[in-house]
């Protein structure tokens, strides 16, 4: 406490002892002339109706005299903790300590004859055979919160509150020990407060806090200080994860809890073994080519002692990939052209013998249009080259792909290439008006979006991989390759998600000979939407 707190304190003191004095001299004043009033008007035959009243009137009066007896007992607490906490400085204040030394003694003293006053009305009011109780202060210590809960290493304090009557006195310094114990090297009391740096186990217990003058355990207050083991929560991105056969999964997690550590974070599987074609990257579990053994339940966790981990669960789905590609060639839009199929690495042909609408609406649902197809026969699209691998085909029209319909082995055919099949999937057009990269710094990077209706939409990150980004990136003119880029990293957008799931192997013209799960808007969380870096 500074000397101008002093001086502030005792200045707000005597403004307040005043104030009273000049009340307590109004009210006795009033209350005499009320008194001879009464025995005037009333006459010495009713005495016992005044002395009632009168009784009343100075029982208001004693509480006016334990207000000042309060006030009293209040500054001599403050002179004496002011002379103590000074002391040590006396040499540097010099003059101006003496003096405020003084004015200490000066309102004490007229405080001690204002209570002396104050109980000779008492003992006059006696006198006349009215008792008056005599009331001291009232103190008391209480515990800012009796319950104080930290985690190991960090800071905490306990506090306490010194009162009188009722009036919290802010400015008393406490002392504090503790209960059966000694106190931390690292601590620091200040104005009620006990500070302990980097708490230890050793350090929790009850704590007791009591006034520097007074020495009994009524003026005392406890404190228990709870000290637990810190708690890591290893928080994953995505709690379930869906990817289709042959494309790239990401893992993530990332580490909150009550500290800050540097661990690496490791991985593991229900069943104790990853993925051989996995890696380990800066936390995140990479999964190349995945395959449909690879879903499961996975883990991350970090080994650290003394703290508790609470590790992060990732399910991973894995759906089946039609492992035969199709593609459209030959037509003017990309929902048209000559229906051809990869097997066995070599593009080949479809014969058009049996061929017909429930046909082409599996092979256009394979190619990313759901709303079906009509086929097109004897090379409408134009004649083909290479093997023909599929003839007398025959689809209920619901097979996700053409190796789930009937048809001939493949490679056994009857058919020249003048009857290669064809299809023109049904799309809802105007079907595609641009494709942009927003959000990124430089002309190949950004959230990848599309113009549909001649509205602009995204690309939900479903399923998206490097070989998904590539044809974007080709589509944009860049011709060596792209990579998928986290989610989020240039912007979020409200707009609605035009495809998702899209599956490209990479040497596709463009993104719209993808497969894809068919044209939304589909639910997609803003955060969630694809985006690339071109090389």
């Amino acid at each position: 406490m500074t000397l101008e707190d002093v001086v502030s304190e005792l200045l707000a003191l005597k403004v307040q002892v005043l104030q009273n004095k000049n009340h307590m001299h109004e009210e006795i004043a009033s209350a005499l002339n009320r008194s001879h009033e009464l025995l005037h008007r009333n006459g010495h035959g009713r005495t016992r109706t005044s002395r009632r009243q009168l009784r009343l009137v100075m029982t208001h009066l004693q509480t006016l005299s334990s207000d000042i007896r309060q006030l009293h007992y209040q500054t001599v607490y403050m002179r004496k903790g002011f002379e103590l906490a000074l002391n040590d400085t006396r040499a540097d204040l010099g003059g101006r300590f003496e003096g405020v030394l003084g004015s200490m003694s000066n309102m004490s003293g007229a405080l001690e004859a204002m209570t002396s006053r104050v109980g000779a009305l008492e003992f006059g009011m006696q006198k006349a055979g009215i008792d008056l109780p005599t009331t001291e202060p009232v103190v008391s210590m209480r515990a800012v919160r009796p319950v104080v809960t930290s985690v190991r290493g960090r800071t905490t304090v306990l506090g306490c509150i010194w009162s009188v009557s009722g009036i919290d006195q802010t400015n008393i310094s406490l002392s504090w020990s503790k209960v059966g114990g000694v106190l931390s090297p690292g601590y620091v009391e200040e104005r009620g407060s006990l500070t302990i740096y980097d708490v230890d186990y050793s350090d929790g217990g009850i704590y007791k806090c009591r006034h520097d003058k007074q020495g009994d355990d009524v003026t005392s207050a406890t404190v228990e200080l709870v000290v637990k083991v810190p708690s890591l929560t290893m928080k994953t991105k995505r709690d379930d994860i869906i990817v289709y056969r042959g494309s790239k999964a990401v893992l993530e997690c990332v580490i909150t809890g009550d500290v800050i550590v540097a661990a690496p974070i490791y991985w593991t599987r229900s069943n104790g073994v990853l993925p051989v074609q996995s890696s380990n990257r800066d936390g995140r579990l990479i999964i190349d080519d995945v395959v449909l053994k690879d879903a499961g339940t996975y883990v991350c966790d970090v080994n650290i002692t003394e703290v508790v981990v609470n590790p992060g669960v990732i399910t991973l789905q894995v759906k089946k990939e039609p492992m035969v590609r199709v593609r459209l060639v030959g037509g003017l839009e990309p929902y048209e052209g000559r229906v051809e199929v990869l097997y066995r690495n070599r593009w080949g042909t479809v014969c058009d013998d049996g061929w017909d609408n429930a046909d082409a609406s599996v092979v256009c649902r394979m190619a990313g249009f759901t709303l079906g197809g009509v086929a097109k026969t004897k090379a409408f699209y134009g004649t083909g080259s290479g093997t023909i691998w599929l003839d007398d085909v025959n689809c209920t029209g619901t097979e996700d792909t053409l190796e789930d319909c009937v048809s001939n082995p493949w490679g056994d055919h009857s058919c020249y290439h003048q009857e290669d099949a064809g299809v023109q999937c049904i799309v809802d057009l105007p079907f595609f008006q641009g494709l942009r990269l927003s959000g990124g710094r430089l002309p190949g990077e950004g959230r990848v979006e599309i113009s549909r209706f001649g509205v602009w939409g995204s690309l939900c990150d479903e399923g998206w991989d490097d070989r998904d980004a590539t044809v974007v990136c080709r589509m944009m003119g860049f011709n060596f390759g792209g990579y998928r880029n986290r989610p989020g990293l240039y912007g979020i957008t409200d707009t609605p998600a035009w495809m998702t799931n899209i599956r490209c192997h990479g040497d596709e013209p463009d993104i719209f000979h993808c497969g894809h799960r068919g044209w939304g808007p589909h639910v997609c969380p803003n955060d969630n939407h694809a985006t690339v870096t071109c090389a």
